[in-house]
């Protein structure tokens, strides 16, 4: 399993790999929660949006 701390890694990577268009109309930037979220229908975990 992969801890929070090397997801964190990974997604700062390719954050900085986005162009700053992609950053204009964000207020708080990309943030990585560590709470998990699953889909009430399936049986898969899902990105939620804030």
């Amino acid at each position: 399993m992969i801890s929070i701390e090397e997801v964190e890694e990974m997604l700062d990577e390719i954050a900085e790999s986005l162009p700053q268009e992609f950053y204009h109309k964000l207020n708080g930037g990309i943030l990585l929660l560590p709470e998990a979220r699953k889909h009430p229908e399936a049986n898969v975990y899902t990105l939620r949006t804030i």
